[in-house]
């Protein structure tokens, strides 16, 4: 990508980016995401995708000799969901001069700036529907309000108690929905999680049935024996309250991302050409998609400042 910046490879123009060099810019957006990398991915060859999704479960019977089997999942029983690719841009914009002096690790520089933000509006997407459909705007999720207490005057969210948290564990009932299931919050919402105490000086929310010993001294990142994820781009504007977050609790394979072939790399050298200045763009196409809302759990108005 240098050389073609400073004229020894490739001119102005668009480039298809290399299957090497895709996969590492790959790699960087999945290391800058928290939702890309336990997602399901799949590749997808078109603007829309189609998916299926299940209108009805499979039932077995126990069946007298000889009597016609009941058919349980007639041709009505899957549906179609459009996945539906969006194009997502990065644009860096260099001098010449830093081209020419920073021979060493720019590109990998302006590769992992570029990630980031990709990064950053793909979990958009993923959590707060934003672009897509994500954890807090898929129909069919299972919602419920976290009832501790607000301090006087603060319309900024509240608290989980302990109860709030095994609720939203055990809103769809299906031993599916926990097998892989993650929780999912704003990292200030996880803080107040962490420094809320009852009377005695105890943590509300336990933490003392991890599955994974955290580090001595560490704090540990899972509620109930399941893992804690944070990101801090889940909103912190929602209904409940001015400003509060949601707590989101699913098993993240159930969250579809669809990958359309081939990334762009466009270099601009023309258009800045009287400052001397260079133009780098990547574009990537993707959609995001939870065909079963029912599998997400959403508890909402916690605290968020």
């Amino acid at each position: 990508m240098q050389k073609a910046a400073v004229w020894e490879g490739a001119g102005g123009g668009s480039n298809i980016i290399a299957l090497p060099v895709e996969a590492e810019l790959r790699r960087l957006i999945r290391d800058n995401t928290v939702m890309r990398p336990l997602a399901t991915k799949i590749i997808i060859l078109s603007l829309t995708h189609q998916t299926p999704t299940e209108n009805a479960n499979v039932t077995a019977y126990f069946v007298p000799e000889g009597t016609v089997i009941t058919d349980s999942m007639p041709t009505t029983s899957y549906a179609q969901s459009a996945l539906t690719a969006r194009k997502i841009a990065g644009l860096a914009t260099l001098s010449a001069e830093v081209l020419n002096d920073n021979i060493i690790g720019l590109q990998e520089m302006i590769f992992q700036q570029i990630a980031e933000g990709i990064g950053i509006i793909e979990d958009q997407g993923a959590f707060n529907g934003t672009n897509f459909t994500g954890l807090g705007s898929v129909v069919g999720r299972i919602t419920s309000n976290a009832s501790g207490f607000a301090v006087a005057g603060n319309n900024s969210g509240v608290v989980p108690v302990w109860p709030d948290m095994v609720k939203a564990l055990f809103a769809a009932t299906h031993r599916s929905t926990r097998v892989r299931g993650r929780w999912f919050m704003n990292p200030i919402t996880y803080r107040a999680l962490l420094s809320s105490v009852d009377t005695t000086g105890q943590p509300i929310v336990s933490f003392s049935n991890n599955y994974q010993t955290p580090p001595t001294g560490g704090i540990p990142f899972y509620v109930a024996g399941y893992p804690v994820e944070l990101s801090a781009v889940i909103s912190t504007v929602d209904t409940v309250y001015t400003t509060s977050s949601s707590i989101y609790f699913v098993d993240p394979g159930r969250v579809i991302y669809g990958d359309l072939v081939g990334m762009k790399f466009d270099l601009d050298i023309y258009s800045l050409f009287t400052s001397d200045q260079v133009r780098l763009r990547v574009l990537e196409r993707m959609a995001i998609q939870i065909p079963v809302g029912g599998f997400v759990s959403q508890l909402q108005g916690c605290r968020a400042v």
